[in-house]
């Protein structure tokens, strides 16, 4: 059993997560019945903004999340994050922000937009990897860039480079489409050792919180794939 979502949107009124505490609370309740004990808070940051002074604010509502649920006695554990939009400037301020890697390890978590060219994530890769950093590249099986070109060659360079590749709970199952469920199986397939399941959950109702269903799939359908996204997970929060 998973036991550890890295890429998850659980702060209230942050980003286009859940707006109120009790709907924290509630996608908490989810987790937690779903066995999740350890929950990274990986809401959007976008180095446009002011950086440290939003990422204060998610810390309070983080432990104000944290206290709500340990006195309702869930389970679960709230670990800071952040889910970064790839910027030039981003690779310049990741190295002076520990508050926006996942925990206390030196791995991040990033996305692109729809507008990016593909070909600047491997350049990115690169340069924050050189300052001994760890990017997680979120939901690849998702990028429209990735659907009309040979996916699992367009991502070896940036595996080559230092990234590790998250990939979606919801889209093994079903949630984004069949693009996103085939897309999610030729990564898998693909890069066995490089990759990790996150749930992305972003509220209670849809985007649920939970690993369970899709890694019983998995497991099902590649048997010790399961067991590899746990040892990869591990590396990634260890590295220092």
């Amino acid at each position: 059993m998973l036991k550890t979502d890295l890429h998850a949107h659980f702060l209230f009124a942050t980003d286009d997560g859940p707006k109120t505490l009790a709907e924290s609370l509630r996608m908490t309740r989810l987790a937690a019945a779903d066995g999740v004990r350890d929950v990274y808070c990986t809401s959007h940051l976008d180095t446009e903004d002011k950086v440290a002074t939003i990422l204060a604010d998610r810390k309070m509502k983080r432990e104000a999340l944290q206290q709500a649920a340990a006195a309702e006695g869930l389970p679960v554990t709230f670990h800071r994050g952040a889910e970064w939009m790839l910027t030039p400037e981003m690779v310049e301020v990741l190295p002076e922000t520990p508050e926006g890697w996942l925990g206390n390890s030196r791995a991040f978590l990033f996305e692109i937009s729809a507008y990016h060219p593909f070909s600047v994530v491997p350049m990115a890769v690169k340069a924050t990897a050189a300052w001994g950093l760890k990017p997680l590249f979120a939901h690849p099986e998702r990028y429209r860039q990735l659907a009309t070109t040979d996916a699992a060659a367009a991502l070896v360079p940036v595996v080559a480079a230092g990234a590790a590749l998250q990939l979606t709970a919801a889209s093994f199952t079903g949630l984004f489409g069949s693009r996103a469920e085939k897309l999610a199986w030729t990564i898998l397939d693909a890069f066995p050792e490089d990759v990790v399941l996150a749930s992305d959950a972003h509220e209670s109702e849809v985007r649920v919180p939970g690993l369970s269903k899709a890694a019983a799939l998995i497991e099902k359908k590649r048997p010790g794939a399961v067991a590899r996204m746990e040892k990869h997970m591990a590396a990634l929060l260890t590295a220092a």
